[in-house]
């Protein structure tokens, strides 16, 4: 049976917490919409949509190479919060509400659902840039466990 490492269970954190913020932040978002104002609304439902998708797109793209690995995750969540954004305006041009307090705090959600994107995976190679460089983790390890995360660490390093 192979065994991971102390060190190396440590890195798996890293590698799920820009899609587990984002899911924390779609929850947080339904959860505010449903008690908040008039309550669930079919605006509030299409920007649950935006924002449940944006937390998808953090979670499913993978790291890019190049100057910003975390682009896809973070383009999916600002696209999210395009989505997000729209309803309210298009509901207006139905006699909607529009703008309110519950439509900025969810659009607010999915901005911070873009940062939480951005964070997370710098989070993320920075606990395998950690580990690339103390050498105290097999590299075959941190591999197994994130292999696109060491890829992306590695050029780095061997760039300098």
């Amino acid at each position: 049976m192979n065994t991971l490492s102390t060190g190396a269970l440590a890195l798996i954190p890293s590698k799920f917490r820009a899609g587990l913020l984002s899911f924390v932040l779609v929850l947080a978002a339904s959860a505010q919409a449903t008690f908040a104002g008039d309550g669930w609304t079919a605006v509030t439902g299409w920007q649950f949509v935006g924002v449940a998708l944006a937390a998808a797109a953090t979670y499913i793209f993978p790291l890019t190479q190049g100057p910003w690995p975390a682009a896809l995750k973070t383009l999916g969540a600002v696209a999210g919060a395009v989505v997000a954004a729209i309803p309210p305006v298009i509901d207006t041009a139905n006699g909607g509400a529009g703008w309110n307090g519950e439509t900025i705090m969810l659009v607010a959600l999915a901005g911070l659902n873009a940062l939480a994107s951005e964070w997370g995976v710098s989070q993320r190679l920075a606990a395998t840039k950690a580990a690339v460089v103390s050498e105290e983790i097999p590299d075959a390890e941190i591999v197994a466990l994130d292999p696109a995360a060491y890829r992306i660490v590695k050029t780095e390093l061997s760039s300098r």
